[in-house]
């Protein structure tokens, strides 16, 4: 076999007549600890209880974290349903607004076509009573001509008033 160059380490086993390397039995590997080595084995079970005992701590954080992602999405859920009643109820007092408004307008629309059919002086002193803004809404749906002759028949306090609404001035 030296010959061939085909001299390896089992032809060499073969010509001496040693066993073959495969054949021999396995030294004890360096991790695999032996009952003779009680600090190699206190050590191991030491790490593996902190080990055991770190993800413990770690399922219960992730089942903390679980529960709190669950009630972060319930009070979203109700701050949604808040955010919906709330816009819902602003829609209602916006449309009840409006509908006060409206009603206004037509109530201050049938006092003017009275006034403008009373006579000025008792147009006037029927007026006084009320405020000077609405006095003003009043007259302006009043034709000109009736208007002009109700300030008249105002008290010069109130026609001043009166005057400073029509001109959109406020005291």
């Amino acid at each position: 076999m030296a010959l061939t160059g085909h001299l390896n380490g089992e032809s060499l086993a073969r010509l001496s007549g040693a066993k073959p390397a495969e054949q021999a039995s396995p030294a004890p590997a360096a991790d695999n600890p032996t009952p003779a080595d009680p600090v190699r084995v206190s050590s191991l079970d030491t790490l593996s209880r902190q080990l055991r005992e770190k993800e413990a701590a770690l399922n219960q954080r992730e089942e903390e974290l679980k529960q709190r992602e669950a009630q972060l999405a319930t009070r979203e859920a109700e701050l949604a349903k808040l955010r919906a009643d709330l816009e819902t109820m602003q829609k209602q007092l916006e449309s009840s607004l409006q509908d006060a408004d409206t009603e206004r307008q037509v109530r201050l629309k049938t006092i003017a076509l009275t006034v403008s059919e009373m006579k000025p002086d008792k147009a006037a002193e029927r007026l006084e009573g009320l405020d000077p803004a609405d006095i003003a809404e009043i007259l302006l749906q009043v034709e000109g001509k009736n208007r002009g002759k109700i300030m008249e028949a105002l008290s010069p306090e109130t026609a001043v008033s009166v005057m400073r609404q029509l001109q959109g001035k406020r005291q």
